[in-house]
């Protein structure tokens, strides 16, 4: 059996937490395979791409490649093609975050990340059985976090509309009496270890459902959310 250690897991001071886009780079994409690959329209955020066959089955490879396709993608130009079978020419769906429309901009001073799946659950009593038949069916995944209050690029992003140079230039000013609840393509966590990149979580298609602002007389001012998400993506990273 293997022996589970405290550096094995996952700690705060470790990760760091990234805002997607605006929902279009967020891409689901119809690709026809050549020799066993597919080529993304946009970059892809390394470790994001899952591709399903036109029947909807989660295909058994997807190695993401760079995009000559001879060698793995990276963090720094991410993913161009995905290697989904040997040797085919099937047409397949690509989900996956798109880095070359829009950058990953950090959640500056993000404290708690936190995300919750419910799955709805029916039962119901039969006569002369003791046990209640019980079924599951569709889930839904919330997602909550918490940051220090000077990020407002993050909160014009999700809700209102965020001025740049206002009252005058280089100044900030965010309101919400114009527009509403936006999407994101997603929350990024990324975890390092000794500088080393070994875990990435994608909380994909986030819209905020509810933001509150704290304002507290003895510790810092903070902003927390919560969003509905459609989607999550973890990917486990290898060191080479």
């Amino acid at each position: 059996m293997v022996t589970i250690v405290g550096t094995n897991i996952p700690s705060g001071d470790e990760v760091k937490w990234y805002m997607g886009g605006v929902e279009a780079t967020l891409i689901k994409e119809d690709l026809v395979e050549v020799s066993g690959k597919i080529t993304l329209s946009k970059a892809a955020e390394f470790g994001s791409v899952v591709t399903v066959t036109a029947a909807g089955v989660m295909t058994d490879d997807m190695l993401e490649l760079n995009a000559a396709g001879d060698a793995a993608g990276d963090e720094t130009l991410g993913t161009k093609k995905v290697q989904t079978s040997a040797a085919g020419t099937d047409t397949m769906t690509a989900y996956y975050l798109d880095k070359e429309t829009t950058a990953l901009v950090q959640v500056m001073a993000c404290k708690d990340v936190s995300t919750n799946l419910a799955i709805d659950t029916k039962e119901t009593e039969v006569h002369g059985q003791t046990q209640k038949l019980q079924k599951t069916g569709a889930a839904t995944r919330t997602a909550s976090l918490e940051e220090v209050d000077y990020n407002d690029v993050l909160i014009g992003a999700l809700f209102g509309d965020y001025i740049s140079d206002s009252p005058v230039a280089a100044d900030k000013k965010w309101t919400d009496n114009f527009n509403g609840s936006k999407k994101i393509s997603g929350l990024i966590g990324k975890q390092y270890q000794s500088g080393v990149l070994i875990k990435k979580w994608f909380l994909m298609g986030c819209q905020v459902s509810k933001i509150d602002h704290s304002f507290p007389t003895a510790d810092y001012y903070a902003k927390s959310m919560d969003f509905l998400v459609d989607y999550m993506v973890s990917t486990t990273l290898v060191p080479n």
